[in-house]
């Protein structure tokens, strides 16, 4: 999100949204972002929804939409000063192909994937949890005799979490592009996942703030285990 540093009246918002959607919402979208160019989308706002899993002719294209974006800000706000283009993105199957936790952590918890969401499901949905919480106290439970809860194991989880093709050059890229329209870029995490483990991937430092989910730790980064009957 964009905010503009004038008068209250005048702050507005300017959000770029990533996604993963299907090729036709896609092409949709690339129209929508070539007519915000040309001056026919609404004043103030473009939605822009991508994909960052390719890596071929798609990328290219939206890289140039995104040159022609930056040059219009610069010429339409040449008198700002500070201004900031924030990018908003979601982490599990839009930067990386799989959920987080499926990618070594419930593996060693030796319970198969698929049960292992089933049976967070089903918690939140018998007990009325949030589906976060539900998740997250399958992680505690089916470690407490498999292996310490820590930040620093949650984050050599986070290590061996894929991305996309493209994601990791992808950051260093836009933000060149923005330094030379003179536009400071932002990065930000808005994820259901482990924060600690997000910040343990390869990109994890790419983020001006994670925004997901935190276990309760001791001084020592042990997460807090409650001894209490399961909700079964």
């Amino acid at each position: 999100t964009r905010v503009r540093s004038s008068a209250a009246s005048d702050v507005y918002k300017r959000q770029v949204f990533f996604n993963h959607y299907n090729k036709h919402f896609l092409a949709l979208c690339l129209l929508s972002a070539l007519l915000y160019c040309f001056n026919f989308s609404p004043a103030k706002h473009v939605f822009l929804t991508i994909s960052l899993r390719s890596t071929g002719s798609f990328s290219a294209i939206f890289l140039l939409l995104m040159e022609i974006y930056m040059t219009r800000e610069k010429n339409v706000l040449a008198d700002d000063e500070g201004d900031v283009l924030a990018f908003c993105y979601d982490f599990d199957k839009t930067l990386s192909p799989e959920d987080m936790q499926a990618q070594g952590y419930i593996q060693e918890l030796k319970e198969n994937v698929e049960e292992f969401w089933e049976e967070s499901n089903r918690l939140a949905r018998e007990h009325g949890m949030d589906p976060n919480l539900a998740y997250m106290y399958l992680m505690l439970k089916g470690a407490e005799n498999n292996f310490y809860v820590k930040r620093d194991k949650l984050r050599r989880f986070g290590s061996k979490v894929k991305l996309y093709n493209g994601v990791e050059s992808w950051f260093d890229r836009v933000n060149e592009m923005g330094r030379r329209h003179k536009l400071k870029v932002e990065h930000y995490i808005i994820s259901s996942g482990v924060k600690d483990m997000i910040e343990g991937t390869k990109i994890g430092k790419k983020f001006k703030m994670i925004y997901a989910n935190t276990f309760l730790y001791n001084e020592g980064g042990s997460c807090l285990l409650y001894t209490s009957p399961s909700p079964r």
